[in-house]
């Protein structure tokens, strides 16, 4: 096996995208938490000086670890790297730069994507989003043209690393794939950080003006003089060059290659995956592609495809925002004029960014039929997609992920039966005749500077544990019998539970009833304890 790769090992995720992005992500996020330490009575600077040189140093050390270790694997399971480019003569056949013609039975195409540069009069003026890793200081002033997901994630490293950042959306809103009260909710977070966002803008032009660049839009210019002016509008395959076209392998609208549903372009011994492919922009949904075609065509599994639903993505914005499914707007359009969703309080769904020791791992819980998405916002959002699309890649709906009990709810944890209760949203099933909602208990959040985890004030869902002091065997029997009285209120507190959750019943009347059921069992305890318990010495 041959690797024709001119450049660094790695692609767009390692040396300009995810892993640096996370490195300048986790730097961002540190600057946050020094800010909350001040605001907790640590001696610290609220805005203490950031030696950017060392992130970078930081950075590119961290790369480079991982260009090794890919180097090194591919020696050892022998795979020949050959540092130039190549195109296609014909189906089995690519001539590289240097002359050398190689030959094989199946050629794989994995050339990724680039940032787009609009047309438009001083367009040169502006970078693109791999430039951000070339920079050796915040500029003071920056405005970012987009709204999608590399817009937003520069728009919240920059601001929380010293930047003025202004955002230049085109649209109404952002990150239009995702949930939209997610990212109202993130506009919100952004604006309070200190971001300005611009919607419905149409940039015209950009014009030098002393070291900087002016942007003019539909409305004539803006407000400031950008130091720097990024534009995030979107990639395009790099399919150029290749020589696809005279073998007939079709190319999309956005350059990337058009494949089938088992990654095979028109050309039976041609395949592609990864942004090229024009599939899911994602490294790891790349390689889970790559990894089912090479099952099919050398490992005996001729059936075996990527399934591209319910695949996880997480934006790295401030807060995160992580999604799996369909979105509230897709589940209507699926099921048009029924209510799925209550939208979620205030304090919900990132406003933890607002109030420096409020939880932020909240999120909404929704289905359409019986598959749907869940998205998660705020720190932990971005650990719980991925665990929650496993119900429907192992053929489980709706109602067996509402019976996962997960972790207890603290301040960087949620999923399950608890992202259910906490969401103060509403629980959708499917019924026979489409889905029912249904409204959850309501769980406290706790008060400012709380990092204890989440408890419930009413104890519904939790089962309480009496103190047994073991002074004799009497009282020893004694905790035989409790714990069969505490088996007992358990088999209750089931029954309650699910008449809760199918039939709606509030927290105030579930505590009634089982206080009702537990009072002639702690009335027999009462009884016995005052027979037969020995004083404690």
């Amino acid at each position: 096996m041959a690797l024709l790769e001119p450049g660094e090992l790695g692609g767009t995720c390692v040396n300009v995208g995810c892993v640096p992005k996370k490195a300048m992500w986790l730097a961002a996020d540190l600057a946050e938490r020094i800010a909350l330490a001040s605001a907790l009575g640590f001696d610290v600077p609220e805005r203490p000086a950031l030696s950017w040189k060392e992130l970078v140093i930081h950075r590119q050390a961290y790369i480079s670890n991982i260009h090794s270790s890919y180097r090194n694997r591919l020696d050892e399971t022998g795979v020949v790297r050959i540092p130039a480019r190549g195109h296609l003569l014909d189906a089995h056949t690519v001539a590289c730069s240097d002359g050398v013609h190689y030959s094989a039975a199946h050629i794989l195409l994995a050339t990724g994507a680039h940032p787009q540069r609009p047309s438009l009069p001083g367009a040169e003026l502006g970078r693109v989003s791999d430039d951000f890793f070339d920079l050796r200081a915040a500029p003071a002033r920056v405005a970012i043209v987009g709204g999608g997901y590399i817009a937003v994630e520069l728009a919240g490293l920059l601001q929380a690393l010293g930047s003025c950042v202004e955002l230049l959306v085109r649209g109404d809103r952002l990150l239009e794939r995702f949930d939209y009260e997610l990212t109202d909710r993130l506009a919100d977070n952004l604006r309070q950080q200190g971001v300005r966002i611009h919607f419905n803008y149409r940039l015209r032009e950009l014009q030098r003006e002393g070291e900087g660049v002016r942007a003019f839009g539909h409305d004539g210019p803006q407000d400031s003089v950008y130091d720097a002016l990024f534009f995030a509008t979107g990639r395009r395959g790099n399919s150029q060059g290749l020589g696809l076209e005279a073998l007939g392998i079709g190319i999309g609208e956005h350059q990337q290659v058009e494949v089938d549903a088992w990654q095979t372009t028109a050309v039976p011994s041609v395949h592609a995956v990864g942004d090229i492919a024009g599939k899911v922009g994602l490294t790891p949904v790349a390689v889970a592609a790559a990894r089912r075609m090479m099952d099919r065509l050398f490992g005996g599994q001729p059936q075996t495809k990527m399934d591209y639903e319910n695949v996880p993505s997480v934006v790295f914005s401030h807060p995160p925002l992580g999604q799996v499914g369909i979105s509230e707007e897709e589940a209507r359009a699926l099921r048009a004029g029924e209510r799925v969703l209550q939208p979620l309080p205030a304090d919900a769904a990132g406003a933890g960014q607002r109030h420096p020791a409020q939880p932020v791992q909240d999120g909404l819980c929704r289905c359409g039929g019986t598959r749907g998405g869940h998205p998660p916002a705020g720190r932990g959002g971005r650990r719980d997609p991925a665990g929650l699309c496993r119900g429907p890649e192992d053929g489980r709906d709706q109602g067996a992920v509402r019976r996962y009990r997960g972790d207890p709810p603290d301040l960087g944890r949620g999923s399950g039966a608890d992202a259910l209760s906490r969401s103060r949203g509403r629980v959708v099933t499917p019924g026979a005749a489409g889905p029912v909602a249904r409204t959850p208990m309501r769980q406290w959040v706790p008060p400012a500077f709380t990092a204890a985890p989440v408890r419930p004030a009413v104890l519904l869902m939790s089962r309480p544990v009496p103190r047994i002091a073991t002074a004799s065997p009497r009282i020893a029997l004694g905790g035989i019998g409790l714990a069969a009285i505490g088996a007992i209120a358990a088999w209750g507190k089931a029954i309650i539970v699910k008449l809760g959750l199918r039939h709606g019943v509030d927290a105030t009347t579930l505590l009634a009833l089982r206080m009702l059921m537990a009072l002639p069992l702690f009335v027999l305890m009462a009884l016995w304890s005052a027979r037969r318990a020995t004083p404690l010495s």
